[in-house]
């Protein structure tokens, strides 16, 4: 009586068959964190202890790494470059070479070229602004009846031919000394 066959358990009734999900294959962790164990989770909880077991050392390791990056990176780089011109060196063609040669002529006498078109156009606009400016002014001038007519200006020193003429001698225009004003308040 207490050997039932599997198969008479469920009173002999059959369970349809079906396909085992995530959660059948769940484990709960020491913490209490529930995980499955597909093998994504293996992975991933596989890859936190290592972390935790071997992350100074990683840390480490990348540090040194990118210290000297920094230090051999221009060295690496400036080898390289070297390399990259023997490389064209041995591979040089002069009929490439003078085809690129006739093309950078080309390119520079068109940018010259557009250069002196730019150059005569703004020339040619400056021109025409001091143009009218110019009949402006006239135009100004004959409307106020200036024209002809200029102003005399008095000469600021007399001129060097004159014998009587000697300017330290202290007889004429200059003032002398004076000193300043005493400004004296106002009361108050």
């Amino acid at each position: 009586m207490g050997d039932v066959p599997p198969e008479d358990a469920t009173g002999g009734e059959e369970t349809p068959s079906r396909e085992p999900s995530l959660f059948d294959k769940a484990s709960v962790s020491a913490g209490g964190q529930i995980y499955t164990d597909t093998e994504l989770g293996q992975y991933f909880y596989g890859g936190r202890g290592y972390l935790s077991q071997y992350g100074w050392y990683i840390v480490l390791v990348v540090v040194c790494v990118g210290v000297v990056w920094m230090k051999l990176g221009p060295a690496v780089k400036g080898w390289w470059a070297k390399r990259k011109q023997r490389e064209e060196e041995l591979n040089f063609d002069p009929v490439k070479a003078e085809q690129h040669e006739d093309g950078l002529l080309r390119a520079r006498e068109r940018m010259q070229r557009l250069q002196d078109e730019r150059a005569a156009e703004h020339q040619q606009k400056a021109e025409e602004r001091s143009a009218e400016e110019r009949d402006e002014k006239i135009n100004q001038w004959e409307t106020f009846g200036v024209v002809g007519k200029s102003k005399k200006t008095k000469p600021s020193a007399p001129p060097p031919s004159r014998r009587d003429y000697f300017p330290m001698s202290g007889h004429g225009g200059g003032g002398g000394y004076r000193p300043a004003r005493r400004n004296v308040g106002g009361g108050g």
